[in-house]
């Protein structure tokens, strides 16, 4: 009997584990076997769903996040039978997407037994290997220092750690936190400004974060365009399959004719009574072909000047936190600002506000006394001064 083949799966956020339990459900008995590593026994939820706040929604309705293609109502299945008033067009919290992916994870171990190994360790290696009958094999280097000989290997690695848009001294680069650092947060004082930087989903769930207590101070989001991400349509259905778009079949392959031939039948729908979040879904399956089709510098042209208008359509918010975020900017407990941080420096030990450390996090910023507003803004940069 053929050995079976190996599949080694490092990283076992939403992608690792959907993959595990795909490939266990599709396999042949016998001819495969799946060794997922992750350096936590708790799988499926990663960095999205790990969180038990449920104020940090879903920006899907439920009926389109089934984790199973052949049965695209088992995630709604799964919400009624914890609560009945949950529809298809429901947002839910990330937790319950979370326990869902759990929840799977563990039926699949069951109905496979053996087939599927957890390895709670991390990976910190992979080389090309031959195996002992010359066929071509991948060699896993795990940190216990155990080696893993694997057929095929599948990163799912999940997002990396943001970067910081300015160079940042050791001292301050020292202090930098996470934007998933929820309780860093917690723990800033109430009554002091706050700038998050950046307007996008991870900018809203650390604004939703720090709205959470009664703040006396105000706190700021700052992005290059100061764009927020539009909201979705309540009672939303998932868009039908839809063939390649006929206005963009014949369209050269650049950034300005794909925006003019979408901007056309944006139009043109509107005339029709109808609304754009239904041409952006309809393009959501043909997108990777779209951008294939981009010559290398109409993709730079996009990521250099469309990229964030195309967020902001294309990836909304839940109705709710939609609902929530415009109160929190119509209270002026939240304000938006368009600009770069260009500098960013503590004053001199002769100033009395420098007793304060200097508390930075990635996409969200504690300004006390100890720290420059941001300038050359093109936007009214200095209401951010303490």
């Amino acid at each position: 009997m053929a050995r079976p083949t190996h599949v080694v799966i490092i990283g076992g956020g939403f992608s690792g584990a959907l993959t595990a339990i795909h490939l266990a459900r599709s396999c042949t008995p016998n001819r495969l076997r799946i060794t997922l590593v992750n350096p936590t026994p708790d799988i499926g939820r990663g960095l999205a769903y790990r969180f038990d706040d449920d104020n940090l929604l879903l920006n899907v309705p439920a009926g389109n996040m089934s984790a199973l293609a052949d049965e695209p109502g088992h995630f709604v299945a799964y919400c009624q039978r914890i609560d009945p008033s949950l529809s298809p067009g429901s947002f839910v919290s990330r937790r319950l997407y979370g326990q869902y992916l759990q929840s799977l994870w563990s039926q699949t171990q069951v109905a496979h037994p053996g087939l599927i190994e957890l390895r709670v360790d991390e990976a910190v290696a992979l080389n090309r290997a031959i195996g002992e009958s010359g066929e071509s094999t991948w060699q896993v280097a795990l940190a216990s220092g155990e080696q893993l000989i694997a057929s095929q290997v599948v990163l799912a690695l999940g997002h990396q750690r943001p970067r910081f848009p300015i160079s940042l001294d050791l001292e301050v680069g020292a202090r930098v936190i996470d934007p998933w650092n929820f309780d860093d947060m917690h723990r800033l004082p109430n009554d002091q400004p706050v700038l998050i930087v950046g307007t996008g989903h991870t900018a809203v769930d650390a604004l939703f974060c720090l709205a959470q207590s009664p703040r006396r101070g105000p706190i700021y989001l700052l992005s290059r365009h100061g764009l927020l991400p539009h909201r979705h349509r309540l009672s939303t259905t998932a868009p039908k399959p839809q063939s390649f778009p006929e206005y963009l079949r014949d369209v050269p392959p650049t950034v300005r004719a794909y925006t003019r031939a979408l901007r056309q039948q944006l139009k043109a729908l509107a005339q029709q009574g109808g609304d754009w979040r239904d041409a952006l879904n309809e393009l959501r399956p043909h997108t990777p072909q779209l951008w294939q089709s981009l010559p290398a510098n109409e993709q730079r042209r996009f990521l250099r000047h469309l990229q964030a208008h195309w967020d902001v359509h294309r990836h909304r918010l839940a109705p709710m936190a939609a609902q929530r975020l415009d109160q929190l900017l119509a209270e002026r407990r939240a304000q938006v600002i368009a600009g770069r941080i260009t500098t960013l420096r503590q004053l001199s030990d002769g100033v009395p506000q420098c007793q304060h450390s200097c508390r930075i996090l990635l996409k969200a910023i504690f300004i006390d006394e100890s720290l420059q507003p941001c300038r050359k803004t093109r936007s009214r940069a200095q209401d951010i001064a303490p």
